[in-house]
C-alpha cells in the first residue's frame, strides 16, 4: 500500500499537467507576427510587399527557391520566385543568415576542438594518442566547414539560377 500513493501522484501529474498547462494556455495572447522565420526575413518581407503574398504562399516561395522547385504550380507564386532569385542573385537581397551560418558553426567547432588538441600536448609534454586525435579531428571539421560554407553557397547559386536564366552572365553575384 506504501507504493500505491506514489503510482498515484504519478499518474495525476502525469495526466493533470498536461490538462493544466493546455486550460491555463487557452488563455494567452498570440504573439505579435514577425516578419518571416528567423534567418528568412529579407525574403519573407520582400514577398510581402512586392507580391502580396500571405504566409503560406510566402513559404511555399521561399522552400520552392531554396530547397524543391518542382512544388509551385501557380504561375503567380512561380514569378513572385523569379523576382526573389533575381533579387538575391543581383545582390538586392541578402542571403538568408541560417544558410551561411553552418559552415561557420563547423569551423569554429573544428577550432575549439584543435584548441584542445594543442592544450592537451603542451600539457602533457608528450605526444598522446589523444591530443593527436583531437588535432586530426579538428583541422578535419574546419576543413569540413569551409567546404560546407562554400559549397552551400554554390548550390543555393545553383537553385537561383534555374529561377533566373538570363543572370547566368553576371559575376557580380554575392553568392
Amino acid at each position: 500500500m506504501g507504493a500505491a500513493w506514489v503510482g498515484a501522484v504519478t499518474v495525476a501529474i502525469a495526466v493533470g499537467l498536461p490538462i493544466a498547462l493546455w486550460w491555463l494556455s487557452r488563455r494567452l495572447k498570440p504573439d505579435r507576427q514577425r516578419a518571416g522565420r528567423p534567418g528568412f526575413g529579407h525574403v519573407d518581407e520582400w514577398l510581402r510587399q512586392h507580391y502580396r503574398l500571405g504566409a503560406l504562399e510566402r513559404w511555399q516561395v521561399e522552400y520552392a527557391i531554396f530547397a524543391d522547385m518542382r512544388t509551385l504550380k501557380d504561375p503567380r507564386l512561380r514569378e513572385a520566385a523569379r523576382g526573389v532569385a533575381n533579387e538575391l542573385l543581383n545582390g538586392s537581397l541578402k542571403v538568408p543568415w541560417v544558410m551561411r551560418l553552418n559552415g561557420w558553426i563547423i569551423i569554429g567547432i573544428g577550432l575549439m576542438v584543435t584548441a584542445f588538441g594543442i592544450l592537451g600536448q603542451f600539457t602533457a609534454h608528450r605526444s598522446g594518442v589523444l591530443s593527436v586525435f583531437y588535432l586530426a579531428e579538428g583541422s578535419a571539421g574546419v576543413l569540413f566547414g569551409a567546404f560546407t560554407l562554400f559549397w552551400t553557397a554554390k548550390q543555393v547559386r545553383r537553385k537561383l539560377l534555374r529561377f533566373a536564366p538570363d543572370l547566368a552572365g553576371e559575376r557580380s553575384s554575392p553568392l
